[in-house]
This record gives C-alpha cells, structure tokens and sequence, in this order.
C-alpha cells in the first residue's frame, strides 16, 4: 500500500477510536440541564437573598456569612466609596454590645432592647452608626484627594500607646472585649485610623488655607464694597454673620473697659466715619466703622457698627462636604437628605422618635449643667 494511502487510513482509524472515546450525545444533554436547573436554583436563591437582606433586613447566622463574603453595599459616596453591609452591620453589633453593658450596670431600661421601645431605639442607634460612617468614608475620600494616608505603623504605635496607658495594656484589652467585643486590631482599625485620618486632614485644610478660603474671599468682597463706599450699613445687612446684621452691624454704645476684646485695640482709635482694615480673631475677622464717640461721666464711650466674618471650623467644612457628596443609600429603612446633609428614616414616626431622644438628651445635659453651676 503506497504511504500516502497509510496515511490517510492511520487518520481514519485514530478519528474512530476518539469518537469511541466520547461520551453518548444523551449524557452530555443530561450534564447540560443539569447546569442549568443548578444555575437557576443559584440565581434564584441570590436574589431571594438580596431581597430579604435589602427589603426585610433578614439577620441570621448564613446571611451574616454571606454578606462576609460578598461585599454588598449598604451605601456609596461619590464614585468610589462604599460600605458594605458587613462594615455597618459589625458597627452596630459593637455599638450595641456596648449599650446592653451600660444596661446590665445602670439598670435603666433604655437599652433594653428586648422591649418594643429598645427596638426602636435600637433602629435610632443603626441609623447614627451609619450616617457616621458615611462620614468617616467622605473624610477619608476627601484625605486620599490630598496625598494623605494613615500610616500602618503610626496607627499601631498610638493604638500600643493608648492601651498600654498607666500600665494597663491587659486591664484595656479586657475593657475592649468585655464593652465592644473587639480585639487591637478591632480598635486600631475603627477608632484610630479614623482618629489620624481626621487629625492629618484637619490638620492639612488649616496649613494650606483651604479650610477658610471661601471667608476670606468673603472678607476681601466685603472691604473691597466698603471702600468703594457702599453704605455700611446696607453691607452689614448683606454680608455680616454676627447677630447685629439685622440692624446694619449696629452695636450699643461702650467704654474702653466694656470693649469686647476683638475691638479694644481698634475702636478708640478710629476717627468719626472712618473704617477699619479687617481685624483677624481667633473666631473670624471683624471690620469696624466708628459712628461716633463722646464722653459720658468723664469716661469716652464710642459706638459702632461692625461686619463678622466667621471662620469655618473643621466639623463645618465636613458638614459641607456632606452636602456637596453625591451619597446613595441602599437600605431600605432609610434615605439621604442631600441640603441636609444626613440620613433620615422613611418612616417620619422613627424620625419622630428619634427627635424626642434628642430632646431629652439635651434636657439632662441642661440638667447636669445647672447642677454644676449651682453647686460651685
């Protein structure tokens, strides 16, 4: 047989032999539906869990494990921050550990969460946790814009500092454990990475200027009005942030001796009609008109009318930030009040509730105050 005829019969044979060799066309149909029934029970068995962990806040053992292992959001900031259910959720139950100690040392039943009222205050309790960390993740959004990072080993040196202080490193430990279930790495991660996060950013807004560029801008507008000589008073009504605005920055006559501190070195010293250049405080910056002076029982009184500008405080300009982030909120008990700046409950009786605590909060704080001016 001539080799080019071998050949092609060797082909053959071999062709036949794999053909053999592969699995009848049923059994490959059968391992085919199979996928597919396991690919739906899959898909459909996701989605009832999604469901229930969005729409009915299911808590059980395998969700918990779940959410560990898929990081489902319960919030993003901007188009790159997230927090996952399983961050919120670990929040809470450390918050909520901590609580239930208060509970069983002060017997006071307000954290008894057992009742229908501890329930509720409970929802309260979640709501703040999370609106605290949507602020905690705008900070650190808004340090990472700035080259600003919490350093591993500067996070493990104040964690080691802060528990090994007076010598009580085991004593603190167990305190963690015992009030928040938590461990070091727990607290480094959770209290102080935020702590040298919010420490550097604060610190970093007032070293370049950024933190009250937007009033200082403000104070240049309003000199600049003043000395093309806009009426004063229409200014102050416009543009100052003190309480006197309302009467054009008008202020009740004053000695030397009575002189708010801001004022002392400046008041006496202008003339009537003159304007002062912008006095830097500690709280803002002032400009000052003198109106008139004269004396009274011997002793020169003047009256003014003034323009404040306040300074922002950090806390302010992460308030703002709040506001300006586009943050969305995928719980469903709740949603996110962009002009406000915060997290509401859909249900207005929760947010109801929640305002009677604030208001009693602020009741016993007023309380403890009296009490301890009085008794001083």
């Amino acid at each position: 047989m001539p080799p080019q005829k071998k050949k092609v019969k060797k082909i053959e044979e071999n062709d036949r032999s794999y053909k053999k060799e592969l699995p009848d066309g049923k059994l490959w149909l059968n391992l085919l539906r199979w996928a597919a029934v396991f690919a739906t029970v899959f898909v459909i068995g996701l989605m009832v869990t999604v469901w229930g962990i969005y729409q009915k806040n299911w808590q059980n053992y395998f969700i918990e494990a779940f959410e560990k292992s898929i990081p489902f959001p319960a919030a993003s900031i901007g188009y790159g921050g997230w927090i996952s259910i399983a961050e919120f959720n670990s929040k809470t139950k450390a918050i909520k550990v901590f609580l239930e100690g208060r509970e069983v040392v002060f017997q006071r039943g307000i954290f008894d969460f057992s009742t229908p009222e501890g329930l509720r205050r409970l929802e309260v309790i979640k709501k703040n946790v999370l609106n605290q960390a949507i602020e905690n993740k705008i900070m650190e959004i808004e340090a990472e814009k700035r080259g600003i990072q919490a350093d591993r080993s500067e996070i493990k040196d104040i964690s080691r500092k802060i528990l090994e202080r007076d010598n009580k490193r085991e004593e603190n430990l167990n305190q963690l454990k015992l009030m928040y279930n938590w461990g070091e790495n727990d607290f480094s991660e959770q209290i102080v990475k935020k702590m040298v996060i919010k420490g550097k950013l604060e610190e970093k807004l007032k070293s370049s200027g950024e933190l009250n560029a937007a009033a200082r801008k403000k104070v240049n507008i309003v000199r600049e009005k003043v000395e093309r000589g806009e009426n004063f008073e229409n200014v102050a009504r416009e543009y100052s942030e003190a309480s006197s605005r309302q009467y054009g920055g008008l202020l009740p006559p004053f000695s030397q001796n009575e002189s708010p501190e801001e004022f002392k070195n400046t008041a006496f010293l202008l003339g009537e009609g003159e304007v002062s250049e912008p006095i830097e405080t500690e709280n803002g910056w002032q400009i000052i008109k003198l109106e008139r002076s004269y004396p009274e029982g011997g002793v020169k009184k003047v009256e003014i009318r003034h323009i404040l500008i306040n300074k922002n405080s950090f806390d302010s300009w992460v308030a703002e930030r709040k506001k300006a982030e586009k943050v969305k909120v995928f719980l469903k008990p709740y949603y996110w009040h962009s002009q406000m700046g915060r997290l509401y409950f859909k249900d207005e009786e929760l947010n109801g509730f929640e305002d009677q605590i604030n208001r009693e909060y602020l009741e016993e704080r007023s309380q403890e105050i009296d009490f301890i001016i009085n008794t001083e």
